[in-house]
C-alpha cells in the first residue's frame, strides 16, 4: 500500500467498511437465490466449497500466512445439492468476478492483472449430471466473453450453463432461467430436470 496520511487512510477505511456491508448484502442475496433455486428444483443443499481459494480458516485454526482470498471464499464458490430421487446430481457455482478467469493470468494475488472490473462479469453456473461428476477439467475453459460454460460432456452426462447473475433479477426471471436450463439439459444430454415454471 502506498504511503498515506492519516486523513487519506481514514477515507480508505471508510470505503472498506462500506465494502464489507455491500458484500454482506450481496452474499445474502446470492444465498437466498441459491436456496430458492434448490427449492424450485426439489433439491436439498448438501454442502459447498470454495473454488478459487482454500476454505476460510476455522475457529482456532489457520495461519497468518494464509492469503487474503482464503477469507473471501465467495469470490468463486460451489453449492452442491447432491442427488435427487431420479439420480440427477445438481450444483450451483457463483463466480462473483470473472476478472481472474478472463485474463488467463495464473497469479491469483496479482489483482492488477485481472480483467478490469468493467470488462468482467458476475456469473451463476448451473450444472446437472445423470452419470459422472468430473466437472473441474471440463469447466477450466471458463471465459465469460465467449460463454464457454455452455458445455456438455456426453460421456458423463454433464450439462453446465452459465448465466449473468443479473438474469436472476426476481422470482419470475429466476423461474425463466430455470426453465431455460431444464430445456437445455434435456436437449443436450437427455437429462430431465422435471421442472416447469408454470
Amino acid at each position: 500500500m502506498e504511503d498515506l496520511n492519516k486523513k487519506d487512510l481514514e477515507k480508505v477505511f471508510s470505503n472498506v467498511r462500506e465494502s464489507y456491508r455491500l458484500l454482506y448484502e450481496y452474499q445474502k442475496r446470492v444465498l437466498d437465490l441459491v436456496k430458492f433455486i434448490g427449492n424450485q428444483l426439489n433439491y436439498s443443499y448438501s454442502g459447498g466449497w470454495p473454488i478459487f481459494s482454500e476454505p476460510c480458516p476455522k475457529r482456532g485454526k489457520g495461519s497468518l500466512d494464509n492469503w487474503a482470498w482464503d477469507w473471501l471464499n465467495m469470490y468463486a464458490y460451489g453449492f452442491h445439492f447432491g442427488e435427487n430421487k431420479e439420480g440427477i446430481k445438481f450444483e450451483i457455482r457463483i463466480y462473483s468476478d470473472t476478472g481472474f478467469y478472463d485474463n488467463s493470468t495464473d497469479k491469483k494475488i496479482s489483482v492488477d492483472k485481472f480483467n478490469s472490473v468493467e470488462d468482467s462479469k458476475t456469473k451463476l453456473v448451473l450444472i446437472a449430471s445423470s452419470k459422472g461428476w468430473h466437472i473441474d477439467k471440463m469447466l477450466e475453459a471458463f471465459n465469460s466473453e465467449n460463454d464457454k460454460y455452455q458445455l456438455t460432456d456426453k460421456d458423463n452426462n454433464i450439462c453446465a450453463k452459465s448465466y449473468d447473475l443479473s438474469d436472476f433479477l426476481n422470482e419470475e426471471k429466476t423461474k425463466e432461467q430455470l426453465q431455460n436450463f431444464s430445456e437445455y439439459c434435456f436437449k443436450k444430454c437427455g437429462i430431465d430436470m422435471k421442472y416447469s415454471s408454470i
